[in-house]
């Protein structure tokens, strides 16, 4: 029947067989790659997660940080300027008494 022998048969089944265990190896092996490819795209993901959260953490500290100096220089500025009129009150008192003797012992001289 269609010039077939029975061990002719065989071999075709035979080598269908072999074929079809071969695509079975070859469809484990990728099954293992596709499991091992979504376990790493998993692993990254909670990796990229975790920077993220650390980014996140970084702005905060740097506006805090930011916050923190803007305050210090206003704190800078206040004390210098309290500084400064103190150097300025100093200073007038200082010309003030430097006037006050110079005309005194003008004075003095005068009535001599």
């Amino acid at each position: 029947f269609f010039g077939w022998t029975m061990s002719s048969a065989f071999d075709v089944a035979e080598r269908g067989l072999g074929k079809l265990q071969a695509a079975q190896r070859v469809n484990a092996e990728n099954e293992e790659i596709a499991n091992m490819t979504t376990n790493q795209l998993y692993s990254q993901g909670e990796q990229l997660d975790n920077a993220d959260r650390m980014a996140k953490g970084l702005q905060d500290d740097t506006a805090r940080g930011s916050k923190l100096l803007k305050e210090l220089k206003w704190r800078i500025f206040k004390e210098k300027l309290c500084m400064y009129m103190m150097i300025l009150i100093l200073l007038g008192a200082d010309i003030g008494l430097a006037l006050y003797f110079f005309h005194y012992k003008c004075a003095n001289k005068k009535s001599n």
